[in-house]
């Protein structure tokens, strides 16, 4: 089953993708939408199943949306989002740091996420924006110090992530000195607003069952950048997954991005510009497709689109 957030004139709502089509599952799982995508996340294999025969059978006798016609929001309904950094051996070469032999996770905000056709921003405050194309795994068990083999039977699904980065602020470029005693500044550099995009939709495990063989590539105005296979990553997702709850419980909706192969700009190609389009895309799940646009880091009072 494929579930989402989806933004229409009658406002936000749950659906479950079905061929082209969207079902609304506001009459099939109560609760507002993120609670319904949290409840949804959260059912075993069998109520899954029976929700999406459920929602077949009412895309065959109801009101459907064409998903075309939709905003796609980010499907995100948990407390956390953790990064995998280098888990690719290409991004490690093209970029001279070595991949850890260990996990190394750190957090993006929820204020940074962003839709898979929401503008991402070139902030005022940067001038080397970057993307990353990630397989992102979504909790659907909630546990704690969770065991490597026990780790699969946690994933409710998968969704790709772009997980852009603002690379003179991660690597403290106005204030060097601040990396020998307290390392990169991944907050800044990761979690500025639309810096965490997700989407288009979750794709529920039993849909996906080798998560390793799924194609992976990035595009940029038209020109592939990334091209790789999830089976590249070096750390697999049970030890992310183990690392991730160690002394700390997961959720249902919270997200484990595991890395982004060779690639991107910080490689050696030119960073992003306003009006540069990106898309993500892996297959089996879908596609982000953003553009980037300026923001040139004015004093806003109160919430911003």
């Amino acid at each position: 089953m494929r579930l989402g957030l989806f933004d229409s004139p009658g406002g936000p709502f749950l659906g479950a993708v079905v061929g082209t089509d969207v079902v609304n599952l506001a009459s099939l799982v109560p609760g507002t939408p993120v609670d319904g995508l949290a409840t949804v996340l959260a059912l075993d294999t069998g109520a899954r199943a029976e929700l999406a025969a459920a929602a077949h059978r009412a895309h065959s006798s109801g009101p459907v949306h064409p998903v075309d016609a939709l905003v796609p929001l980010a499907p995100f309904a948990g407390s956390k989002i953790l990064c995998q950094v280098v888990n690719y051996v290409a991004h490690s070469d093209e970029i001279a740091i070595a991949a850890p032999r260990n996990p190394f996770l750190f957090y993006k905000p929820a204020s940074a996420l962003s839709g898979a056709a929401q503008d991402v921003l070139a902030h005022g405050c940067s001038a080397k924006l970057d993307y990353e194309c990630e397989l992102a795994v979504v909790i659907g068990t909630a546990g704690r110090n969770i065991p490597a083999e026990h780790a699969f039977d946690h994933v409710a699904g998968y969704t790709v992530m772009n997980d852009w980065s603002y690379r003179d602020l991660q690597f403290n470029e106005r204030a060097p000195h601040l990396n020998a005693s307290f390392g990169r500044n991944w907050t800044k550099g990761k979690g500025l607003d639309t810096a965490c995009a997700l989407g288009p939709w979750i794709v529920t495990a039993d849909e996906i069952p080798d998560p390793y063989a799924l194609p992976l590539s990035t595009a940029v105005n038209g020109r592939v950048r990334q091209k790789a296979m999830t089976g590249d990553m070096l750390l697999t997702i049970p030890e992310l997954i183990a690392e991730a709850s160690l002394g700390a419980t997961l959720h249902p909706g919270d997200v484990i991005a595991t890395g982004t192969p060779g690639g991107v700009c910080l490689g050696g190609d030119e960073f992003l510009a306003p009006g540069d389009q990106v898309i993500c895309e892996i297959g089996g799940i879908g596609r982000i497709s953003q553009r980037v646009v300026a923001d040139d880091g004015a004093y806003v009072r109160g919430d911003t689109p």
